[in-house]
This record gives C-alpha cells, sequence and structure tokens, in this order.
C-alpha cells in the first residue's frame, strides 16, 4: 500500500516500524484480557504491571472496565499463566489472541 516510506526522513515510530519491517519480529502487541476472578474495589488501574506466575515482566495492563481489558503484552508469554499484584493481591487474567490474527504472526 506504500503507506510508509524507510526512505524518507524522521515520524514517530520510525524505529519501531523499521525494525519490524527489515527484522520481521513483533515482541510486543495490543491484546485483549479476561479476569476469570471478581476485581477489588478500585479495579485494576491503568498502567498496571502484569507479571508471569514466575515474576517476569508480561507487559502492561492499558485500559479496561467490568472482567474485559487490553494490555500490552510480550509474545513470549501467552501460554504462561499472567496476573497483576496489586494491594488487595495477585489477580489473575488471561490474554487471547483475536480469531483473525495471522497464526504465524503469534509464537
Amino acid at each position: 500500500m506504500n503507506g510508509i516510506s524507510f526512505t524518507k526522513g524522521c515520524y514517530i515510530g520510525q524505529e519501531l516500524t523499521a525494525r519490524t519491517h527489515h527484522m520481521g519480529v513483533i515482541r510486543k502487541r495490543l491484546l485483549p484480557v479476561s479476569f476469570p476472578e471478581p476485581l477489588p474495589g478500585g479495579g485494576v488501574p491503568e498502567g498496571a504491571q502484569i507479571l508471569t506466575g514466575a515474576g517476569k515482566r508480561a507487559g502492561t495492563f492499558r485500559a479496561g472496565r467490568g472482567e474485559l481489558g487490553i494490555a500490552l503484552l510480550r509474545l513470549a508469554h501467552l501460554g504462561e499463566p499472567l496476573c497483576v499484584p496489586l494491594a488487595a493481591g495477585r489477580v489473575k487474567l488471561s490474554a487471547a489472541t483475536p480469531h483473525w490474527w495471522p497464526k504465524a504472526a503469534v509464537k
């Protein structure tokens, strides 16, 4: 579609776009997440860290309402149990890839 020029000057997101174009690797994506348990009264704050069961950083919670939300997650941690540490304790969550995503994009 020629929407991006790789020979033109600077633009916002240029480094990430060029790296993705030339390397063919996407490490993080915005993914829909759901909470299987009721959330504490205040819910999950925007920007809360998401951790794996082993305590590794997996991403950041971006926004949500009720038991659904969206998070920026590392694709390498999709198959692992995920949680958000809050003052009231850890809240489990699960991420899902949309059915229309190419299967080769999620490794």
